[in-house]
């Protein structure tokens, strides 16, 4: 049965067909703040369970709806519960194309949107620092190195990245995540096909490239608060706790319901869990 309305989630619910899951996630540190060479806007993923990236457990074979949220946290920050897709990775420890895209899909990936099946999703490009970088601030770019490649915008263009991605420390820590520079008017992207290196570090890497699907809002946290989400009451909708179809193929790297903090770098841990309703 389909969820196509409020009402149905609750008889859903009532005939116990709902679903929970939870999350601990290991301490993010104190990643590196951003900069002017980064976009300024520093964050951290929270998908981490004994140092293992692995966000909310879901069952992915079947359409489950989020019906409610509850996060408790360790610092004052803010977040969003949503999709991670991984895109692919990049060696920043060699000049050139050095960027391997996964190759078990293309995109955009899509779903239904306000009833029209098979919409393309805007995504928040991220870079995910996986192993804490030396010597050097590496130099990244949202292009191959024949300049012919890049990123698909949010309006299905292809461009060719001509803004730099600067890593805003010689020493830029593991799990520090930001946002890619994207070309003047262009706020998500859809895909992103190539990665080049100017300049390389000595160390560390390669780094994750992810697009993110923001689902859920969950505010603003005073540090040894939680917050409490009801999607029945709160939303407009019932949020969706399964991802997007890639346009052909499927995930080499399955897509992870994560939490992403931006604007923050500070030592965080968080845990919480998600409950919700099968579709059918």
């Amino acid at each position: 049965m389909a969820i196509a309305d409020k009402q149905t989630a609750f008889q859903r619910l009532a005939q116990g067909n709902g679903f929970e899951s939870w999350m601990y996630s290991v301490a993010s540190g104190t990643t590196t703040a951003a900069n002017a060479g980064c976009g300024f806007i520093s964050g951290s993923l929270q998908f981490l369970i004994n140092t293992t990236r692995q966000g909310f457990r879901v069952n992915t074979s079947v359409n489950q709806r989020i019906v409610g949220a509850q996060l408790g946290i360790t610092a004052a920050t803010q977040g969003f519960l949503g999709w991670l897709y991984h895109f692919g990775d990049c060696v920043i420890t060699a000049t050139g194309d050095q960027f391997t895209r996964d190759a078990g899909w293309t995109g955009p990936i899509t779903r239904t949107v306000m009833g029209q099946a098979t919409q393309p999703i805007d995504l928040w490009p991220l870079l995910y620092v996986q192993t804490t970088t030396a010597t050097t601030a590496a130099v990244l770019q949202l292009s191959n190195v024949a300049g012919t490649s890049g990123y698909v915008d949010q309006d299905g263009n292809t461009v060719v990245g001509a803004k730099t991605m600067t890593l805003p420390s010689v020493s830029t820590v593991a799990q520090s995540t930001y946002v890619w520079r994207l070309e003047d008017d262009d706020r998500a992207v859809r895909d992103i096909i190539s990665v080049k290196v100017n300049t390389a570090t000595a160390s560390g890497g390669p780094v994750k490239v992810y697009g993110f699907e923001p689902i859920l809002y969950l505010g603003s946290i005073g540090a040894g608060f939680s917050v409490n989400h009801d999607s029945l009451i709160s939303n407009v909708g019932v949020d969706r706790a399964y991802p997007g179809s890639p346009t052909t193929g499927s995930f080499t790297t399955a897509a992870e319901l994560a939490i992403y903090r931006p604007f923050v770098n500070g030592s965080c841990t968080p845990s919480g869990r998600i409950w919700g309703v099968t579709e059918s």
